[in-house]
């Protein structure tokens, strides 16, 4: 009997200390996250949370209602609400630029963003129908909306400027898009995924990587006056559509910008682009003409397994990749597929290499490859034009040789005579000398021959 009320005691006790422990940890971790709020600047009012920026505005941090339509407010205890979410981006010196609520930074040696935390008030809310957004707002920031699967309307506010990484990845029910004038950047990914997304708006602004992809209902796309290049995988997998205009001032389309379009049906490049990148309009399998302006160089599998089975190419055309045209997209050669291009061209060059039909110009006998490209080749090879080059100086040397042995000769051909001239005064003088001593020497004789008589 003592020992059940020993046992009943100690059990009794364990309790008690468990949950004056579990009180004591919910108490400490209640601390700690009032400490981590503070430390991160972390504030509520209402269904709001938002975080205060170092220029004494608000970035939205939290949403805790329930409503399918909310209206965002401009100003949140007193302060002015000029962001959503927050996020980074490499500015033009290279270093990371902070925008909105970013908590947890740490950093690489070189100065980088190593890791974060960003707080976004209605991302994966597959509730969201409508959302309206004050033009107070500046930034949209990394993944604001990402998986808000039932989003069908939003309106993007005038002033807005930045369009954060992701920040409408995924948001399958929108449908169009009015990008404002003041846009200056839209992140990588930022429209990633809206499956039906059939009408954008968009005026001048720089876009990163992958910006459209997979906007299977996008039908056409103007891109606005003013874009430099088309960046990476930009529309990659839109395959609903059809057309795309590019601007003149354009000078480059980035790898697998248009890959897997496979309903586009044509392509007309402005005079002022000049590079397309590997894959570029790879798997457009519906693509029956291309028209490529003054295109300098072509990255490999270009237009593999596009769907004409004839390419006209210019004669500025220099640099072109492996697979770039006339294969399919696991760059097995297309049966039937014809080459228009000049003679003695690095497309003429590549045509003879791949066994591929040329029409205007005949094809060369070997290749040269310079890397991944196939670039020009001279009609000459460059050792039979240096032995010509030897054979023309050699020539000129012995010329100047002979000249020289000539003109020596010359000179001492019309020596001679005055030699020989002066040879035979001397021997007259000597004669004449000659014929004095004798003529002087009879004389003699004759006075002896006198003396004596």
């Amino acid at each position: 009997m003592r020992i059940k009320k020993l046992i009943l005691s100690a059990v009794t006790a364990a309790a008690m200390a468990a949950v004056c422990c579990l009180n004591a940890a919910a108490q400490t971790s209640s601390a700690t996250d009032a400490e981590n709020r503070e430390r991160e600047n972390f504030h509520r009012s209402g269904t709001w949370g938002y975080t205060l920026l170092d220029d004494n505005t608000a970035a939205l941090s939290r949403y805790y209602g329930n409503s399918v339509h909310p209206s965002v407010p401009d100003k949140i205890d007193g302060y002015t609400v000029t962001a959503i979410s927050g996020g980074w981006y490499t500015g033009s010196d290279g270093k990371p630029v902070l925008y909105g609520n970013v908590h947890g930074l740490s950093y690489t040696e070189d100065g980088m963003i190593e890791d974060c935390q960003i707080y976004s008030p209605f991302s994966e809310n597959a509730d969201i129908e409508v959302i309206m957004l004050p033009d107070t707002i500046e930034y949209i920031g990394a993944i604001s909306f990402r998986n808000c699967t039932s989003l069908k309307t939003i309106r993007l506010p005038e002033n807005l400027k930045f369009l954060g990484n992701n920040c409408f990845d995924g948001c399958s029910s929108l449908e169009s898009i009015v990008i404002p004038s003041k846009v200056e950047y839209i992140d990588q990914a930022a429209f990633k995924n809206c499956r039906s997304l059939s009408s954008v708006t968009m005026q001048s602004a720089h876009c990163e990587h992958a910006v459209f992809e997979n906007c299977a209902s996008l039908k056409d796309f103007t891109l606005p006056l003013g874009t430099a290049e088309i960046p990476p995988y930009m529309f990659s997998g839109c395959k609903g559509l059809t057309q795309v205009t590019i601007p003149e001032g354009t000078a480059k389309i980035g790898e697998g910008a248009f890959a897997d379009c496979t309903a586009l049906a044509s392509i007309s490049l402005p005079d002022t682009l000049t590079e397309i990148h590997n894959d570029a309009f790879k798997g457009c399998s519906s693509l029956m003409s291309a028209e490529l302006g003054k295109l300098e160089t072509l990255g490999s599998g270009a237009f593999a397994g596009c769907g004409f089975t004839e390419l006209t190419v210019p004669e500025t055309l220099m640099g072109i990749g492996e697979n770039a045209f006339g294969t399919d997209t696991d760059g097995n050669p297309k049966s039937g597929f014809v080459l228009k291009c000049p003679k003695y061209s690095a497309a003429a060059d590549y045509a003879n290499k791949h066994n591929i039909t040329v029409e205007g110009g005949e094809q060369q006998e070997s290749d040269v490859t310079d890397g991944d490209y196939v670039v020009i080749k001279s009609p000459i090879s460059s050792d039979l034009l240096f032995k010509v080059v030897v054979a023309v100086i050699a020539l000129a040397a012995a010329a100047v040789l002979v000249v020289i042995i000539l003109m020596i000769k010359n000179q001492k051909t019309a020596a001679v005579p005055e030699i020989e001239g002066l040879d035979t005064e001397e021997t007259e003088a000597s004669e004449e000398e000659t014929e004095e001593e004798s003529s002087q020497q009879v004389n003699e004789e004759e006075t002896e021959e006198s003396e004596e008589v």
